[in-house]
Order: structure tokens, then C-alpha cells, then sequence
């Protein structure tokens, strides 16, 4: 007996190991992954309220990381549009095991995202870490608008609501309403109104992360803080209807026009401060010339200041040496280098004397036949005799 008991023992435990990971196993593939991935096998698991991340080739503490950071997100989803209970996000670590070409994909694009919302899956690649987060909130966002109304909600209004769910979560609301004011500024008159009736969703839901998804997102928070959940009456998200969204769009429009401080017309806050822009471009302008000024007097002066000194220099040289002629220079400075009772000596005449006196005429030679005095009359040395020595010859 005691030759079988130990047999007996082993068997059993082993009999016991083999089928507790197998009922796990099964456990696992009743989730929403497991059904619409029947080939899969997903070994870890993490709750984010009524959702369920699960992954396939994922460290289970990426897999809880993730199921961590989309709470927020599931939470405002739950109350503000609601069905998405028992939604699962399915993680893989590179790429999704889909026939891609077959679900509509282009041909050799890698599919990164998809989400169906009939079968209240979010397939998504782990690959880059950055993405999941974001991409799995546009996932959830479409699995809850499909079953609030199926193909009948509108497209446009779905990706306005898809991006303010992103804008939320990563604290970008007010820049983004920000910028719609700022886009306001100097109109007229309010914009004309937005079709966000326009279109139908699509589903399967396909997209890749790194491209993003979703609109901006300021009339879905301006809609869900003006027609929120109110008691048994829906949000405007979770009922989409046309002529509530007619309503929101033409007072979210107004507000923007208001807020920008534009009036009837066109702004008039321009005026100051094109007058500011002026007047600061007028006093650089004037700075810029009173110092230009201001340098070219000190470089004249400088200028200035050398030719004088040249001119003084050289009226120096010319009494050392005994020059009687004018000093005379090409820029006229006051410097005056005589004594007030000597005369300066004045040029000679320019240009022909109609009188040659006594002297001969220009350019002819004494007693020449052009002269009319003999050539007896003309002694050579006259030039040099006292006009009482011609007697004495």
C-alpha cells in the first residue's frame, strides 16, 4: 500500500496542475478579445472600470500601467455617453494579427488601431508606447458613439467629440479654446454655421495612431458644458440630434464672437494698436536719425579740424622759405596767418591788357615790322633806362 500511495499522490497533483491552467485559460477566453480573435491566446488582464485591458505578448505591468492611465477617460465615457460595458482594449506588442486589405486598409500600410462597435473590441499595437494612451481613447470614444446610435451618428460631430476626449485627457481645453477666440478677433460678424449633422460613422473604425484622429474639440466642450447629462435626459453626445446641435453651434459661435471683444462691423481694437505700432516705429526712426546726425557732425568736425591743420602747416612751410605767393587750399578755412598792416599780394591779371604801354606788344619782339616805332628809337637796354637817359644817345 505504501508502494502506491506515492503514485497515487503524484498523479493526482499533476492531474490538478495541468487543470487549473486550462480553467484559467478558458476563464480568459470568454473576454470580447478572445471572440473576435479566436487564435489568440491573451495572458494578462487589468480593469479600468467597466473596461478590461488585455494583452498578448505584454508584460502584464505595461498591460496594468495602461489600464491605470485610461480611467479618467472610461469614467466621464460611462457618464456622459455610457455603453461600454464589457469593452475590452486588446494590446499587442507590434503588429495586429487582422487581415487588414480585407477590413478596407490600404495595401502595404501597416494597420496600428482598430476598433469595432459592434463587437466592443479596441485592437491596438503596443509597439509605440506614446500612442496607446490616446489611441485607445479614440477606440473607446467610437465603441460607445456606434452603440449610442449605430451608423446615424454623425461623422463630423464624432470626430469634434473624439478630439475634445483627447483634448481632456492630455489638459489642452483651454489652449484649444483659446485659439478659437484669438481666430475671432477682428471679424465682423460671428462665423456661419458648422453641418455637424453631416456624415455617418463607419465601423470597423480604422486609423493609425501617428497620424492622430479627431477634430479640436472647443464646440464638443462648449456642447457637453451647455447639454450635458441632465437627470433621465441624455447629453448631447450620447443623442446627437439635429436641431440641438443647430442650437449649441449657433450660440457657441456667438460666445466666441463676444469673447474676442469683436463688435458689429469689425473691431475696433486695431486702431490703438496700429497707433502704438506707429508711434514705436516713429521714435526708433527718429533715434536711428539724431544718432546718424549726430555722427556725421562729429566725423565733419574731425574732417574739419585735419584740413585746418594741413592749411596751417602749410602757410608755416611757405614763410620759412620766403614764399611771397598765397597759400591757398581747396576747402576755404578761417585761419589767417598775416599782420593786419601787410598788404596780400594780389595775383597778377588774367586774359590780355589793351594797353602795352611802354613795353612791347604781347607776343612780338621790339622793332618788329608790326611795331610802329624805328627800330633807331628802340636801344637794346631801353627797357632798363630812365626815359631822361635817351637824350644822351
Amino acid at each position: 500500500m505504501r508502494r502506491l500511495v506515492g503514485p497515487v499522490i503524484a498523479t493526482v497533483l499533476a492531474a490538478s496542475a495541468v487543470l487549473v491552467p486550462a480553467g484559467a485559460a478558458s476563464a480568459q477566453r470568454e473576454g470580447a478579445c478572445a471572440q473576435y480573435l479566436p487564435d489568440v491566446a491573451f495572458d494578462t488582464r487589468a480593469a479600468a472600470g467597466p473596461v478590461t485591458i488585455t494583452g498578448s505578448g505584454v508584460n502584464e505591468a505595461v498591460t496594468e500601467r495602461f489600464a491605470e492611465e485610461l480611467e479618467g477617460v472610461v469614467t466621464a465615457l460611462d457618464a456622459e455617453i455610457g455603453g461600454i460595458d464589457g469593452v475590452e482594449v486588446c494590446l499587442f506588442p507590434d503588429r495586429l494579427p487582422v487581415d487588414s486589405e480585407a477590413l478596407g486598409w490600404p495595401e502595404g500600410q501597416t494597420l496600428r488601431a482598430l476598433a469595432s462597435g459592434e463587437d466592443g473590441v479596441v485592437v491596438l499595437s503596443a509597439l509605440f508606447f506614446g500612442q496607446v494612451r490616446a489611441a485607445a481613447t479614440v477606440g473607446l470614444v467610437h465603441v460607445a458613439q456606434w452603440r449610442a446610435a449605430g451608423p446615424s451618428y454623425p461623422d463630423l460631430f464624432a470626430r469634434e467629440v473624439i478630439g475634445f476626449y483627447q483634448s481632456r485627457d492630455a489638459g489642452n481645453v483651454e489652449t484649444v479654446h483659446r485659439a478659437f477666440v484669438r481666430s475671432n478677433i477682428g471679424l465682423r460678424e460671428p462665423w456661419g454655421p458648422i453641418p455637424w449633422n453631416a456624415g455617418e460613422i463607419v465601423d470597423p473604425l480604422l486609423w493609425n495612431p501617428e497620424f492622430g484622429y479627431g477634430s479640436a474639440g472647443d464646440f464638443a466642450w462648449f456642447a457637453i458644458t451647455n447639454a450635458g447629462p441632465d437627470g433621465d435626459e441624455p447629453s448631447i453626445f450620447a443623442r446627437p440630434d439635429d436641431a440641438r446641435l443647430q442650437q449649441l453651434d449657433q450660440q457657441w459661435r456667438e460666445s466666441l464672437f463676444a469673447e474676442s471683444g469683436s463688435s458689429g462691423g469689425g473691431s475696433r481694437g486695431w486702431i490703438a494698436g496700429l497707433i502704438a505700432l506707429v508711434v514705436v516705429l516713429g521714435a526708433g526712426i527718429a533715434l536711428a536719425v539724431l544718432n546718424r546726425l549726430s555722427k556725421t557732425r562729429a566725423e565733419q568736425a574731425l574732417r574739419d579740424a585735419a584740413l585746418r591743420d594741413t592749411a596751417l602747416r602749410a602757410a608755416a612751410e611757405s614763410e620759412d622759405s620766403g614764399e611771397r605767393g598765397p597759400v591757398t587750399t581747396s576747402v576755404a578755412t578761417g585761419a589767417r596767418r598775416r599782420h593786419p598792416g601787410v598788404r596780400r599780394p594780389q595775383p597778377p591779371p588774367v586774359g590780355r591788357r589793351g594797353d602795352d604801354g611802354d613795353g612791347s606788344p604781347a607776343g612780338r619782339p621790339v622793332g618788329g615790322r608790326g611795331d610802329g616805332v624805328p627800330p633807331a628809337a628802340q636801344p637794346d637796354d631801353d627797357i632798363f633806362r630812365h626815359p631822361s637817359f635817351r637824350e644822351e644817345d
